[in-house]
Order: structure tokens, then sequence, then C-alpha cells
């Protein structure tokens, strides 16, 4: 039988090691980003993730208004809230959809991306810490 998802109030520890159990889940920076293939989705902290894995967003998986996440590669980008991004080798703010898309595509961007010092950027700035709405 599949293991339940952890609680929301589980520790960083098992939330963890129950996402890296998971076959669409892959795991970076020593996990400390995961993200969803099955969904395209681009990186979140563990909790974030654990979030997303039990919403209804993910049993729906590529959606066609989430058919252009096929097209983009979010490997990079810190996903926040709602189609909301942060381009992590270039430490950006919150871009929207389109931004991120014409971020990607600019040359100072693509340079930071074969940097050797790459991880080591992303990781000085983790975890990020981004305002939240709670509403």
């Amino acid at each position: 039988a599949e293991e339940p998802a952890p609680h929301a109030d589980a520790s960083d520890e098992d939330i963890v090691a129950y996402l890296k159990k998971q076959c669409d889940v892959v795991s970076l920076l020593s996990d400390q980003l995961f993200m969803c293939e099955g969904c395209r989705t681009g990186l979140m902290h563990p909790r974030e993730l654990l979030q997303h894995l039990t919403s209804s967003l993910h049993e729906d998986k590529i959606t066609p208004s989430r058919e252009w996440r096929q097209y983009v590669d979010l490997i990079d980008a810190f996903e926040h809230g709602c189609d909301l991004f942060k381009c992590l080798p270039c430490d950006s703010g919150l871009l929207h959809r389109t931004e991120l898309e014409l971020h990607l595509g600019m040359t100072e961007h693509m340079h930071r991306n074969v940097d050797e010092e790459k991880d080591k950027k992303i990781e000085s700035i983790l975890p990020i810490k981004l305002p939240t709405c709670d509403t």
C-alpha cells in the first residue's frame, strides 16, 4: 500500500524522507529543494512540495492551463504560490510566468546557468523566504 503523506506538522526530516520515496519527485541541493516532475513544477522547499503533492492540482497533473510547463525548463526556478517564480542562479525578484519565460531566454541568465559556482550561489540564498498571504 502507498505510504500516507505526513501531516503538515511533521518534522522536516519525516517530510524529506517521504518526498524521497515518491517516484515523480526530484531532490536537489542536498534535499533543500524539490520539484514534482509529473506536474513540471518549479523548485519548492519540502513543506511546500508536500502541500502540492496532497493537492487537487497534483491529482490533475498537466491540465490545459498548465500545459506551458512542458515547454519551459523550471529546474532553476523557485515556485512561489500560484504562478510566481524566482530565478535562483540570477537571484531575481518574483516573476510572473511570462516574465520568467522572457528571463530564461536572456543571455545574462544563460551565462549564469553555466557558471561552475551556480549551486554554491543558489545554496547561499537558501532557504528562500518570501511573503505569504494566508487567505
